[in-house]
């Protein structure tokens, strides 16, 4: 597999991992305005958490596979969905994170976790 598409599936995994962790199931698609609301802003929370670079591509497909529902947003280029962002985990999970401020590749990230 070449490095692009093995970072892609890093990517992918790195957000499955967040939306499992700081993110609350909705009932609802949530398309009001604000941020965490897309999945362009949602992609810079994976960002921040694991302090790597995620693709919006990355953060869609792994909603995907999460099978969380969501609609497109005006534009056609992001999604909404049906999760809300955890404050509180999101931000204790930023703060234990001992790799803040060291940026790597999604992959290597990846395999700090494993």
């Amino acid at each position: 597999m070449d490095k692009a598409r093995q970072n892609f599936k890093a990517e992918v995994e790195l957000s499955k991992r967040f939306i499992n962790e700081c993110t609350i199931p909705t009932v609802s698609i949530q398309i009001k305005q604000g941020y965490y609301r897309t999945s362009y802003s949602y992609k810079h929370a994976v960002e921040n958490y694991f302090c790597t670079y995620i693709s919006n591509d990355a953060f869609i497909q792994a909603a995907k596979e999460l099978n969380i529902r969501s609609k497109p947003t005006e534009n056609g280029n992001n999604r909404y969905f049906a999760i809300k962002l955890n404050e509180k985990k999101f931000r204790s999970g930023i703060e234990k994170n001992e790799w803040q401020g060291v940026r790597v590749t999604a992959f290597e990230r990846l395999n700090d976790l494993s």
